[in-house]
């Protein structure tokens, strides 16, 4: 039962650190934008 709580555990930090990644590339996509709309 252990074993599978720690595989549950791991999965889900994983998946939060793919999230905090994802929002890391959205947040950088988002100033680009911003920059480009500004110059023009």
């Amino acid at each position: 039962m252990s074993f599978i709580n720690t595989l549950i555990k791991k999965r889900l930090a994983h998946k939060s650190g793919v999230m905090k990644w994802m929002d890391s590339i959205t947040r950088d996509l988002l100033l680009a934008v911003k920059q480009i709309l500004s110059k023009r």
